[in-house]
């Protein structure tokens, strides 16, 4: 195990020729080698190791075997030392040093966080680790994801494809590390993703190397390997977020690659023979090759800060039958070697992911350098390092080696003061850390003669005067003396600027606080208003005034210009303001400003007068807190110095220098004058605020207010008021007055029962005042502000003016008689109440009744006379109060008691308050049901005494009549059925039914738990009662009266208990009370019930619901019955939903007839009783109407999808609102958002044609497929008028789906119409009688070919049935006149024409079939036949010549032959030849 590390610092800086093997090392350049670090192992080995090397900006990393060493770049500090159970494949580190990833041979990927040396993230990618010496991990790349700080790509390739891992935040794995977040940590591992792309296709062989570019933001990645293809192009599919296939290169030019390296748009390979080529990057074309160079290994460098032109390449090259490796450096691009050497065979190349001046080899050391039998005892890491006489120099110079570096520069004549120069920084930097750490007096003398000795070494003055200004000396006698002796060197404005600002220096701090570094940095400051403002922070009040005088010239603005020149802006004068401390005395702080920063101002800096205003303003009133002892003295002295003079006054008038502040500062000092005046005139000490926020006023009310007893108001009044009122020109007697006024106002409203000096007080004020009526006044506020029971001295006072005369004696006894009050509420425990305003002489009537004495009423009436408050206020409340404690007798009589209109007037109020009792939900209890029973039963006796009142207005009367009902039925609801209604939930009618409802149910349940004790039915048959609690309703009549109280009419009742009954299942209960409500309430909301229920037997038969039917019951027809009552009652709305649900039920009907079973093999016909009994009008039809033949239809089967098909013909639900001219039917309805009522219809509809079809119910199948196909035909048509208004109104895409929906219907309509019209027709052809009418119309629905060719065909396949052929003929007849085919028409009459004397000749038993469609000369063929029949007469032999247009005489000729040939009997010749006789005399007369 490869654990002993060994760190070498080679201190000497000769070149370095290493005494391994016998080596020599050549060419052009001179190196030098240093031995950084030996490892060895820690028992003996048994075979070479391997190596492997890489390194960074701030690391160096070396794998041996199974053994990781983590260095810092220089290879000075071991960060980390880990051994893994396999040998390491390969390996990289990331984040700044902070992050290593390990890859093992046994297939383990280790992600270390080094700071913690923690392995974070150990997982196994391949699950078939590689064998022996081959790698599993054949390479790994690692690279910083640019549009993601933190984030990485990993690239790594084994040997048939690569990983590709992605999302890898390792800025963000960090962060949760430093804050223990596992959580975190766990959730940030669940985002990395891991893609493999696959290379077997590409690389048979297996991958060998890979190297990873940037093109633009684009990821590319180039693979080597073997085989036929040697080298793969791979790159980002931004689209997919993963690595694809690009283009590849063939083995023609290069049998493998075992490494490549980048730079720039140069691909350089090693191939697998050791030959290096460089190819074109973007285009993968061969540059140029060196065949004749076996390289094992290569590295490209270049030294820092050098262009593309001075790149080098290091190789590894194989001696041949040697354990001797060559190191070369070339130079590119020509190749040349500039240096090389000899290594180990076991070495390898240290890969650097930057530019180093060094190169960095790692070599196998033999413990024997003659015998290689054995392994390598040591690994070593060797420095190679251009050794140029200036990189020497700079070396010796970098380790402070000067006298070596002294003699050096004179042996190889370099420069000499380059060598005293860096000694001198490096002096300067003693001084420094000497200044900081206070170093003894000998080292100070020691650096600066040696600083002294080399300054007058160098020639350059420049530099000794700089070195000079710079150096921080340790005491001013030094930097006085080396100031001086620059001076003599070189004489410049630096140097006095410097001995200028050095005395500056001593000034401020003084000669023994003289310190290197603070001298140096006041020096080179020149920001010297900032060096003010830290003065004046520290309060160095003295430090900043020297300052300012010193550098006061650079801040004007025509004196100086140049890099000390400031520019004083209202910027600097803020920060100088407000960088003095509060804390500084004024005393200190008024000379400066007055005698320098002031003027300064107003020359200077004439706009920041206002802020310098400002300023002084509130600092002179900080003044009145932090100096309260000379203020307001030291406010006015400090306010005065902001006012301008008067010159500068007049030129502010021109411009604006801040004239508000001037102003305002203006009338600050005014108000501390008049501050200072009251002060020492008339004793009064004031703050700023209570003066500025006041008047002369409330200035007066002050002094009176600081008088501690009312005894000293008089001379208060004499050597205070009155003077201040006489200079002011305030009215004595009214000022006192207002005092008094604002001093009760102020002390009544507290609470000092019993603390009333405040009256004395007032009356004491009141004593001064000479007016007589401005007296009474103040007697009149003190009578009303006085605390009751009066003191003695408002008594007194009050009687003494009670006695007097004047106008103002009436006021004085009326305010004496609401003091009474004031004693009659004392009864009642009131002492103090403020009786101001109505609204407290409410709240102390309200209290007075709530005592429930006797008196109570009449108190609070004399009291709300006394206030003029209306008396019908206090009735109410007292009618409240006897209404919560149930006295409703009482209530009464005090109604009676009251006038008509006060009466009237409390009822109202009444009604208001009742109605909002009642409106109470929340307090629900025994205790609140029986005060809303005693509310409403007072209400109603209440409204029945106004409604008496009111009988003369009828408006009102009405309203009383409307409110009487409404607490009636509440009443009434609360007595009998426990239903506590609010007014608001008696209005709503939705509650009122809900109630209903609930009633109609417990009367179901208890009927029906009433037959279930007869019938033993445990089971209930309705809905239980919905909270338990509703009162029990046993019979009908209790409903109807339940029914009453809620205003539901009977017919709304029976309405409901019929579709309770329907929803239920109670068909047989429903449909009786339907009848009796279409017998009893004909009206259109019968109809509107009657609609409602045929659709929810329709929805009901659909679902398949179960439902109690009477036995022998034609559910269907009934249903069509019940659509047809509806639509004859209906209103006028309802009639297009009407009509469409009887074409729907009638449908229905029919469909369930055929579902009926006779005895004739499966097969039924129509019953024609049954029809005839329905309608009337066909016992009276002359024609025979077509009854269609077909297999029977399972009713289970077709009735639930007939049902759905009308359900879907009235898509609308019952409870969808509707506007007028609304319907529900689907072809008059409109179209709903997102909803498309066509597609919904399909389905069902293609399952009934498609049974129908099936058991050949053609008849059914066509009304069906055309009733359907209309209504959506219409419903769509109906809502798309116009184009452009309906693009307007609807979705665009909703009109798309809806014109598909119907181009696709349409089309399957189309075609199955023509295969059953045609199907039918043939039927109809085939039936015992043609059915004309139905033929014709079925004609119409198919095209005119195809309709001639189907009449043809009957035609010709019918043999002598001429009853048939003539209604065919007939039908073609009327189609050729209809399609206007005269040649059709003239072929069908000719048809006609034989058909006819088909069956006339048929009833003379003669076939006219050999004639039969033949021309009309081939007619003659029949005359012997026809001759030759005894039941012919010669009438029909004419006729027969007139039709077919023969020639008569001939056939007469041929007839009388013919007769006269006849002698059948002998016997009979006499009788023949008479009837000869006769037949001959009539053709011969004809």
């Amino acid at each position: 195990m490869w654990s002993d590390v060994e760190l070498l610092i080679n201190e000497d800086t000769n070149i370095v020729r290493y005494d391994g093997v016998s080596r020599e090392d050549s060419g052009s350049g001179l190196y030098q080698v240093d031995t950084l670090v030996r490892i060895s192992s820690s028992n003996k080995t048994q075979t070479d190791p391997r190596l492997s090397s890489s390194s960074g900006p701030n690391w160096s990393i070396i794998v041996v075997d199974n053994t990781v060493i983590l260095f810092d770049q220089s290879y000075q500090t071991i960060l980390l030392l880990l051994h893994f159970d396999t040998d390491v494949d390969t390996i990289d580190v990331c984040l700044e040093r902070k992050f290593l990833v390990v890859c093992e041979r046994n297939g383990n990927l280790h992600l270390i966080y080094v700071p913690h040396k923690k392995i974070l993230l150990t997982r196994a990618l391949v699950e078939k680790p590689s064998s022996g010496d081959k790698k599993t991990y054949r390479y790994l790349i690692i690279n910083e994801d640019k549009s993601s700080s933190g984030t990485y790509h990993v690239f790594l390739l084994i040997k048939n494809g690569f990983f590709h891992i992605t999302n890898l935040s390792l800025a963000k794995i960090e962060a949760a590390i430093e804050r223990m977040d596992v959580e975190a940590l766990k959730e940030i591992q669940s985002l990395i993703k891991i893609n493999f792309c696959s290379t077997e296709d590409y690389h048979d062989e297996g991958c060998s190397t890979a190297v990873m570019f940037n093109l633009g933001h684009e990821i590319h990645l180039m693979i080597g390997g073997g085989k036929e293809h040697v080298l793969t192009h791979w790159k980002m599919d931004p689209l997919q977020g993963r690595m694809c296939f690009s283009q590849s290169v063939n083995s023609s030019l290069i049998p493998g690659v075992r490494r490549m390296e980048v730079v720039e748009n140069l691909l350089y390979i090693l191939d697998t023979e050791d030959v290096l080529s460089v190819w074109d990057l973007h285009i993968l074309v061969l540059v140029h090759s060196w065949p004749d160079l076996a390289i094992q290994d290569f590295e490209l460098t270049s030294e820092c800060g050098q262009d593309k032109g001075g790149m080098r390449m290091i190789t590894l090259t194989k001696k041949d039958s040697s354990q001797i490796s060559s190191l070369q450096i070339r130079n590119l691009p020509s190749m040349t070697v500039c240096y090389s050497l000899d290594v180990s065979s076991v070495s390898c190349l240290v890969q650097t992911k930057t530019n180093m001046d060094s190169i960095f080899v790692v070599e196998g050391i033999y413990e024997d350098q003659e015998n290689r039998a054995e392994p390598v005892a040591a690994v070593v890491v060797k420095c190679f390092t251009e050794a140029l006489p200036e990189n020497r120099l700079s070396r010796l110079l970098h380790k402070h080696m000067f006298e070596e570096a002294e003699k050096f520069a004179i042996a190889f004549q370099l420069d000499l003061e380059l060598v005293y120069k860096v000694k001198l920084d490096f002096v300067l930097e003693q001084l420094d850390s000497a200044s900081v750490h206070g170093s003894g007096q000998d080292v100070w003398s020691k650096l600066v003669d040696e600083a002294k000795t080399n300054l007058m070494k160098i020639t350059d003055e420049q530099y000794v005067v700089d070195y000079c200004l710079k150096a921080p000396w340790p005491t001013i006698e030094t930097t006085e003396k080396m100031l001086n002796h620059a001076a003599t060197r070189y004489s410049s404005l630096q140097i006095q600027e410097a001995l200028a600002r050095l005395a500056t220096f001593c000034s401020l701090h003084g000669l023994e606080n003289f310190n290197g570094n603070a001298w140096i940095e006041f020096l080179h400051s020149t920001d010297h208003l900032r060096n003010i403002l830290t003065h004046l922070r520290e309060g160095d009040m003295k430090g900043a005034q020297l300052l300012w005088l010193r550098y006061e010239i650079q801040f004007i603005p025509f004196f100086l210009t140049g890099p000390d020149h400031l520019d004083f802006d209202e910027t600097n004068l803020e920060a100088l303001l407000s960088a003095i401390p509060e804390d500084l005395s004024s005393q200190d702080l008024s000379p400066w400003l007055r005698t320098v920063l002031v003027p300064f101002v107003r020359k200077v800096l004439p706009r920041g007068q206002k802020i310098l205003a400002k300023w002084l303003e509130q600092k002179a009133r900080n003044l009145e807190l932090t100096e309260k002892g000379s203020w307001p003295q030291n406010g006015l002295d400090l306010a005065v110095l902001g006012l301008p003079s008067l010159w500068t006054w007049k030129k502010s008038l021109d411009e604006d220098y801040g004239s508000d502040e001037v102003e305002n500062l203006r009338s600050l000092v005014s108000n501390l004058r008049q501050l200072l005046d009251l002060h020492q005139k008339y004793s009064c000490k004031l703050s700023l605020s209570v003066l500025e926020k006041g008047t002369v006023w409330s200035v007066v009310f002050y002094m009176l207010d600081k008088v501690p007893a009312p005894e000293l108001i008089a001379a208060t009044v004499e050597n205070s008021v009155l003077p201040y009122a006489l200079e002011h020109q305030i009215p004595f007697d009214e000022l006192l007055l207002r005092y008094i006024k604002d001093l009760l106002e102020r002390c009544s409203s507290q609470t000092t029962t019993l603390f009333t000096e405040w009256e004395a007080k007032a009356v004491a004020v009141l004593g001064c005042m000479n007016d007589s009526d401005l007296k009474v006044d103040a007697v009149l506020e003190i009578m009303q502000k006085a605390v009751v029971p009066w003191s003695n001295v408002v008594e007194k006072l009050v009687q003494q003016y009670l006695e007097m005369d004047g106008p103002k004696q009436e006021l004085l006894k009326e305010s004496y008689r609401l003091m009474e009050i004031r004693k009659l509420l004392r009864g009642y425990g009131i002492r103090n109440f403020n009786l101001s305003n109505s609204t407290q002489v409410m709240t102390l009537i309200r209290y007075i009744l709530k005592q429930d004495l006797p008196m109570s009423l009449d108190d609070s009436l004399t009291l709300a006379d006394a206030y003029k408050l209306p008396t019908s206020q206090i009735n109410y409340l007292y009618l409240i109060q006897l209404i919560g404690q149930h006295k409703t007798e009482e209530v009464l009589s005090v109604l009676k008691r009251l006038s008509s209109p006060e009466a009237e007037c409390v009822i109202e109020h009444l009604t208001s308050w009742a109605q909002l009792q009642l409106e109470d939900k929340a307090h629900i209890s025994d205790e609140h049901k029986k005060h809303q029973m005693v509310v409403a039963q007072v209400m109603v006796e209440a409204l029945k005494y106004l409604h008496v009142i009111q009988k003369q207005d009828a408006l009102k009367c009405m309203e009383c009549e409307n409110n009487l009902i409404m607490f009636k039925a509440i009443s009434h609801l609360q007595e009998d059925f426990d239903v506590f209604f609010t007014p608001t939930n008696f209005e709503d009618p939705k509650i009122r039914k809900q109630i209903q409802e609930r009633h109609i149910t417990a009367y179901e349940n208890t009927r029906s738990r009433h037959s279930s004790k007869q019938k033993t039915v445990t089971t209930p048959v309705v809905a239980n009662d919905p909270d338990g609690k509703t009162k029990t309703i046993s019979t009908e009549a209790g409903l109807r009266r339940l029914g009453r109280q809620l205003q539901r009419t009977e017919q709304e009742l029976w309405s409901d208990l019929g579709l309770r009954a329907l929803k239920v299942g109670k068909v047989d209960k429903a449909l009786k009370i339907f009848s009796e409500l279409y017998e009893h309430h004909c009206n259109s909301s019968t109809g509107k019930v009657l609609f409602t229920a045929a659709r929810m037997l329709c929805q009901m038969l659909e679902a398949d619901v179960p439902m109690v039917i009477p036995k022998d019951m034609d559910l269907p027809a009934v249903i069509h019955d019940l659509a047809c009552q509806a639509i004859s009652v209906c209103h006028s709305d309802l009639l297009l939903d009407c009509l469409e649900l009887c074409k729907g039920t009638r449908t229905a009907m029919d469909v369930y007839q055929q579902c009926q079973l006779s005895d004739n093999y499966g097969f039924i016909a129509k019953d024609f009783s049954v029809e005839a009994g329905k309608d009337h009008h066909s016992q009276w039809t002359f024609q025979d109407v077509f009854s269609e033949d077909c297999i029977v239809l399972d009713p289970l089967s077709v009735l639930p999808v007939q049902y759905e098909i009308t359900n879907c013909l009235l898509p609308l639900s019952q409870d969808a609102k509707l506007y007028p001219l609304d319907c529900s039917c689907l072809s008059h309805c409109s179209f709903a958002d997102g909803s498309n009522y066509l597609r919904v219809l399909l389905g069902p509809l293609s399952n009934m044609l498609q049974m129908l079809q099936e058991c050949s119910q053609l008849e059914l199948a066509l009304r069906v497929l055309v009733n359907s196909y209309g209504s959506c035909l219409q419903h769509v048509t109906s809502n798309i008028m116009d184009i452009n208004l309906s693009v307007q109104l609807y979705d665009p895409q909703d009109l798309k789906k809806y014109s598909l929906c119907l181009n696709n219907f349409q089309k399957t309509t189309t075609s199955t119409l023509n295969s059953v019209a045609v199907a039918l027709l043939n039927k109809v052809f085939n039936w015992r009688v043609v059915d004309c009418d139905l033929a014709i119309g079925l004609c119409t629905l198919l095209t005119r070919a195809e309709v001639f060719k189907t009449l043809w065909k009957v035609i010709d396949n019918t043999w002598q049935n001429y009853d048939k052929i003539l209604a065919v003929a007939k039908i073609g007849a009327n189609l050729s006149c209809l399609y206007k085919e005269p040649e059709e028409l003239k072929k069908f009459l000719s048809v006609i024409t034989d058909a006819e004397w088909g069956i006339k000749l048929g009833k003379l038993e003669i076939s006219i079939q050999p004639v039969f469609r033949q021309q009309p000369e081939m007619k003659s063929n029949l005359i012997p036949v026809l001759v030759k029949n005894k039941k012919i007469t010669p009438d029909v032999i004419l006729q027969y010549c007139s039709t077919f247009g023969l020639d008569r005489d001939h056939v007469i000729n041929q007839y009388i032959t013919t007769l006269l040939l006849l002698q059948e009997d002998e016997d009979n010749m006499e009788a023949l030849a008479s009837g000869l006789e006769e037949e001959v005399q009539l053709f011969v007369s004809r």
